[in-house]
């Protein structure tokens, strides 16, 4: 059970239910909602058809995927995932919408708890998946060797024909 709380956001709830415009870039937009847990099915379900399937194998237990929504102590990572070759882990963080650079920080606790308790000799790597990047973002990462982007589009739509 997850238990969460949304008081500190209950003005821009209490506008959203009653239809007035929220002027904020806290606020989701609507076609963004809820994209993150969407995306991350779709990443496992056709693993295998994408190019990080032909390296990599979502982390596996009695052949039940455990490396999705993997959880640490620190926080769940959104996918990890182990090379075929046992070389390496990936440790994946999605984000939708426009990321900036506070994902690089969380990806890094994510591969320093990846090295500290799971990897042997192995190397770790990161891969932020996000559908904008940010400036800081593309900074940050300028800095790091071992943790890479990729970003996504999506195209949805609903046509009246009748």
């Amino acid at each position: 059970m997850t238990t969460f709380s949304v008081s500190d956001h209950q003005e821009e709830i209490e506008k959203l239910l009653s239809g007035a415009k929220i002027e904020s870039d806290l606020v989701e937009n609507y076609e963004e909602f809820g994209l993150e847990s969407h995306l991350e099915d779709f990443l496992v379900e056709n693993w295998q058809r994408l190019n990080l399937g032909e390296k990599y194998n979502i982390l596996k237990e009695d052949d039940q995927i455990i490396g999705q929504q993997y959880v640490t102590p620190i926080g769940r990572i959104d996918i990890l995932a182990k090379a075929k070759d046992n070389s390496s882990w990936l440790v994946i963080e999605l984000k939708k919408g426009r990321s900036d650079d506070q994902v690089v920080g969380q990806t890094l606790r994510y591969i320093g708890w990846v090295k500290e308790n799971l990897a042997e000799k192995e190397e770790v790597k990161g891969l932020i998946v996000t559908k904008e990047k940010d400036e800081r973002l593309m900074y940050a990462l300028k800095t790091l060797g071992n943790v890479n982007l990729m970003t996504y589009s999506v195209k949805f739509d609903l046509k009246q024909e009748k």
